[in-house]
């Protein structure tokens, strides 16, 4: 009789000697590896995000909309989220949405590929650029932290006749329209006008090896025209050579000169015919009639009393960097003033915004 270790009163029996042994039990299977954008290793630490004014800490669903509910689209909360291990977007825009940031290889986003190394670059992005990179109807960008957006309650707007109204809204979407197929035509002729001006780079740097080809030649026949051993011949010879060589040099500098004047030119030319995207805050033609720079709504009042229905000007308002200037206009015999808001790359007076420039919104309502 054999004890099998670890088990009382069970032997084996003649009957079962010469069998091959029973298997022992089956190892555990190992864990599913989790897919990496579960992956928590490089998770940012809470601590570094307290203070910025759009981090929220730990906040459910609930309390997230709570405090985005009277403020306007753009405003948004990052926060540690209460139904899983990272960090979720709530973002206002006509609605209230949730969004999940997945970490995935080390970087952040909301789907794949992740692009992004802390939460801190991924608010840095979409505050320049539109969610719409992410989900198309999202046409905004990250405009107003939770803890300083302006509450419609609170706001002093008193004063501005800012309203949505379904034609407004209808006449921005298509101005947007307009803008973006201008914008579509830009790009490719941008396309075209990098392809010309590659080609000029290319002739002028084969210029400028010709030019120094006759340097050189130059220089070797003078250095040989002041050989002792040379003949009168030979002499005026070379010296019949350096001087066609010095004419060659001269017309090659000046073709070489004219070529980098045409290229200066040409980028010149470009750079003021371009549309201005992402810069200053105010985009404004140095021939505007309309712009009056800061002024108070008191000045513009002044300014535009006695004047007739229709006429407008636009000033720098200290309300923020998205509602950067006003527009005052006179209508039905009083002056209106409303606010023009920019996301950084587009004017507009609401929703969707629509225009590169003041030029182009004043123009376009004229």
């Amino acid at each position: 009789n054999v004890t099998v270790a670890g088990q009382e009163s069970m032997y084996m029996t003649a009957g079962d000697l010469g069998k091959p042994p029973l298997p022992g039990p089956r190892p555990a299977k190992p864990a599913a590896a989790s897919p990496a954008s579960e992956l928590p290793a490089v998770r940012q630490d809470p601590a570094t995000l307290q203070s910025y004014p759009w981090f929220g800490g730990h906040m459910d669903r609930l309390a997230a909309e709570d405090v985005l509910k009277d403020t306007p689209d753009g405003s948004f909360v990052i926060r540690m989220s209460t139904t899983h291990q990272g960090y979720s977007l709530t973002v206002k825009y006509h609605e209230i949405r949730h969004i999940l940031i997945i970490l995935s290889g080390g970087k952040y986003g909301f789907s794949e590929p992740t692009s992004f190394d802390s939460i801190v670059e991924l608010v840095k992005n979409f505050e320049r650029n539109p969610l719409s990179q992410y989900n198309a109807e999202l046409e905004t960008t990250l405009r107003y932290p939770f803890k300083t957006a302006p509450k419609s309650a609170g706001v002093d707007d008193s004063g501005y006749d800012d309203g949505m109204t379904e034609e407004l809204y209808i006449k921005n979407v298509s101005a947007l329209r307009e803008s973006l197929e201008t914008q579509a035509r830009q790009n490719q002729r941008n396309v075209t006008y990098s392809a010309h001006v590659k080609e000029m780079q290319r002739e002028i740097r084969a210029q400028q090896e010709i030019v120094n080809m006759y340097k050189e030649q130059k220089k070797l026949q003078e250095s040989y025209f002041n050989t002792e051993s040379l003949n009168d011949a030979d002499r005026a010879a070379v010296q019949s050579n350096c001087e066609e060589l010095m004419s060659r040099l001269v017309e090659g500098e000046r073709l070489l000169a004219k070529m980098n004047a045409d290229i200066a030119a040409e980028k010149a030319k470009e750079d003021s015919q371009r549309s201005a995207f992402g810069g200053a805050a105010v985009v404004v033609s140095d021939t505007a009639t309309f712009y009056v720079g800061s002024k108070s709504r008191e000045e513009s009042d002044k300014l535009l009393d006695g004047q007739a229905d229709g006429t407008f000007l636009v000033r720098l308002s200290s309300k923020s960097q998205t509602e950067p200037c006003a527009l005052s206009l006179r209508y039905g015999g009083v002056t209106k003033h409303i606010h023009i808001k920019f996301d950084g790359f587009r004017y507009g007076l609401a929703e969707p915004l629509s225009f590169n420039s003041l030029d182009s919104l004043c123009e376009y309502y004229k």
